[in-house]
């Protein structure tokens, strides 16, 4: 059986958010920055897996490198 490591509860969706969020960033803001509408930011931020070569678009595009974005902890950022 296969076991899933949950250090991190956050899916990439959720993360995504949060940092767009901590940027001050919207989701037309962070839309235009890839050249996707704000509904397509609204539908990512609730996907729990992203490809990683998305996630490196999207680190980008939020100011941070694709590791930063994968390792996320709310905790880390208060």
């Amino acid at each position: 059986m296969e076991t899933k490591d949950y250090t991190n509860m956050l899916h990439m969706g959720r993360k995504i958010e949060r940092i767009r969020r901590l940027r001050g960033m919207t989701q037309t803001d962070l839309g235009e920055a890839l050249g996707i509408t704000k509904q397509a930011v609204s539908k990512m931020e609730q996907t729990e897996q992203i490809d990683d070569e998305r996630i490196k678009e999207i680190a980008k595009a939020l100011g941070v490198t694709d590791e930063g974005l994968k390792s996320f902890h709310e905790e880390s950022a208060l």
